[in-house]
């Protein structure tokens, strides 16, 4: 499947949008905290290294989750059980994570790169672009539906037990006043452009008319969604723990929601600038010191943002060097020459006529 590259004036904007988000953000976080160079190198070489572990296996359990809700989704839209098993699929999740993460850089969504990935799976893996889609439409659905819920409980948690400034319940109410006005914006939208409405309203109801094939694989779905939040949150809490932070680990992990929750309305590629001051900012009202709350925040999007894309980058490559190489050893035989690789393993598919000891048809021959 090839996906035809942004406009050089397109791919402008995607640098320049998480770049200026980016270089906002780490000003606004060392405003927020206001540290020298030295200080944060001091502070990272007496880091805990069990907590730094810990960090990454956050990550890691990131990870497990991602693979349980993308398993999950293309189960209920009829893939292969072989497809969805975990030395097949999770190669192609670091590899949509790294496309993901470099969404700005290349022009392209990681949901296109993941299509991309499936389709160009030699049978019995391959996955139809259209069945791909859906996934994705599930995977989207259920993942930024869970975190709702998770944020949601969070605020209302937070409300209860009083944890929240005037200021910051302020805050709140502007956040919930944006989500409500870009949902109000999309509905104007889809009336504008009938067309475009009618085709999202096919498409989501193909996608839905094959979830309910299979509703049982979805609770695995909603599974790893839980699992992939329960491991950033863990990865905050435990990149706190290295810089001696020890504010109530629900706290922390409260803090994750609430800076996920500004990053997914602000319209930034992965909240890029955003987590990072929102994140520095919420650990200083939690009265972390400057120095700490900066290196905390740091050293979590190094593990959670920055971590994954040399390994979804060598994980892209190697699929790509085991396509090439089953590709050159998938070549026909003599005696079907111009039958294609896909032809071979298509049933039913018409196998090209016989040749003679000279190469030439032999029914040609008789005539």
């Amino acid at each position: 499947m090839t996906i035809a590259p942004a406009p050089s004036r397109a791919r402008f904007w995607l640098w320049l949008i998480p770049v200026a988000a980016l270089a906002l953000g780490l000003w606004l976080a060392w405003r927020t905290a206001p540290v020298t160079p030295a200080h944060l190198l001091d502070l990272a070489s007496r880091a805990q290294a069990g907590w730094l572990a810990a960090a990454v296996g956050g990550q890691i359990l990131h990870f497990v989750g991602y693979q349980m809700l993308f398993a999950g989704a293309l189960r209920a839209v009829g893939a292969r059980s072989s497809t969805c098993r975990w030395p097949h699929l999770m190669p192609r999740v670091l590899a949509w994570t790294a496309a993901d993460r470099l969404m700005p850089l290349a022009g392209l969504g990681g949901g296109a790169a993941l299509v991309g990935l499936l389709a160009a799976d030699a049978p019995p893996n391959r996955v139809a672009p259209s069945r791909t889609v859906a996934a994705m439409a599930l995977v989207y659905a259920l993942d930024y539906g869970v975190f709702a819920l998770l944020a949601v409980a969070t605020l209302v948690a937070l409300a209860a037990a009083h944890a929240l400034t005037p200021g910051e319940a302020a805050a709140v109410m502007a956040l919930s006043g944006i989500v409500v006005c870009v949902a109000a914006g999309l509905a104007l939208a889809l009336r504008r452009w009938p067309r475009a409405s009618g085709r999202l309203i096919r498409f989501l109801h193909f996608t839905a008319a094959m979830a309910r094939r299979r509703p049982k694989v979805l609770l695995g779905s909603v599974a790893g969604c839980l699992v992939r939040e329960v491991g950033d949150a863990f990865a905050l809490v435990a990149a706190c723990r290295a810089f001696g932070v020890q504010a109530p680990a629900l706290m922390i992990a409260a803090m994750y929601v609430i800076s996920g929750a500004v990053a997914l309305v602000s319209f930034v590629p992965q909240g890029i600038g955003v987590v990072e001051a929102s994140i520095t900012i919420l650990l200083r009202g939690l009265g972390v010191p400057p120095g700490a709350a900066l290196a905390s925040c740091l050293l979590f999007r190094g593990v959670s943002f920055w971590l994954p894309i040399p390994l979804g980058m060598a994980a892209g490559a190697a699929i790509r060097r085991d396509a090439v190489a089953s590709s050159g050893t998938a070549r026909p035989a003599r005696g079907v020459a111009g039958a294609l690789p896909d032809d071979l393993h298509r049933p039913g598919a018409p196998l090209p006529p016989a040749q003679g000891s000279d190469g030439r048809d032999p029914r040609r021959q008789q005539g």
